[in-house]
């Protein structure tokens, strides 16, 4: 009967092992759940995961995991980056204009393991480097860029930009253009700036007349000259 005891405190002290281990080594605690999301670029984002703290883990030791999936692309694969003591994800590479699924979690040097909410998220539309107005053309507003039934308008297979009988005037630089382009027009438009130069141009522009049988022209005004262009 001793020996079996013995036997019986033997088993129950290894069975009560894992729990007292357990208790040991609680997963991390989470500031917050709600992971802080910034849309960087149309192909970059920037994914914050609120501090984890643990009690018998180092802070620069805690794996910060986030797992990322594109959701509109069939067959894609999981894509997954960990970090150590570094909440802060910076993700490049990724679609313009696409919803992505993103799971973070962060885990301690014992393996166990916090969830954060779950994000899906849409990037930003592709951009073309082209601002009117202050408005940046991307891929959801180009074809008709002011929202104003088409007076400015762009064809990113082109790299055509078009105006049609637009009259724009803003405070700042009113045409920003970052990309070689073409610049079109029908009628009579102009573009001014009350307190700056009117067109801003890094790169080589031309600029044409879309119908030659219809009186047209496109003048640019500025407060202190009409435009800058660094290319041709």
């Amino acid at each position: 009967m001793k020996r079996l005891s013995i036997l019986f405190v033997s088993w129950l002290t290894m069975a009560l092992l894992p729990v007292v281990a357990m208790a040991q080594n609680q997963k991390p605690t989470l500031s917050s759940t709600v992971p802080l999301y910034t849309a960087l670029t149309d192909s970059c984002v920037r994914i914050i995961l609120p501090d984890a703290k643990d009690d018998n883990t180092p802070d620069d030791k805690l794996a910060y995991t986030l797992m990322w999936l594109n959701a509109d692309q069939e067959g894609a694969e999981m894509q997954m980056r960990t970090q150590m003591g570094n909440p802060i994800f910076d993700i490049d590479g990724l679609e313009p204009g696409a919803t992505y699924y993103y799971y973070p979690y962060v885990k301690d040097e014992a393996g166990q393991m916090s969830h954060y909410e779950h994000l899906m998220l849409k990037t930003l539309a592709k951009r073309y480097g082209i601002k009117v107005k202050g408005i940046e053309i991307d891929a959801d507003n180009c074809a008709d860029v002011l929202q104003d039934g088409g007076s400015v308008s762009y064809d990113p297979k082109k790299q055509l930009l078009c105006f049609n009988r637009a009259r724009i005037e803003c405070v700042g630089v009113a045409l920003e253009i970052n990309v070689p382009t073409e610049i079109s027009y029908f009628g009579r438009n102009t573009i001014s700036s009350t307190d700056t130069i009117a067109l801003a141009a890094e790169k080589d522009i031309v600029i044409h007349q879309k119908d030659y049988y219809w009186e047209g022209y496109i003048a640019f005004s500025g407060k202190t000259h009409a435009a800058t262009c660094r290319g041709n």
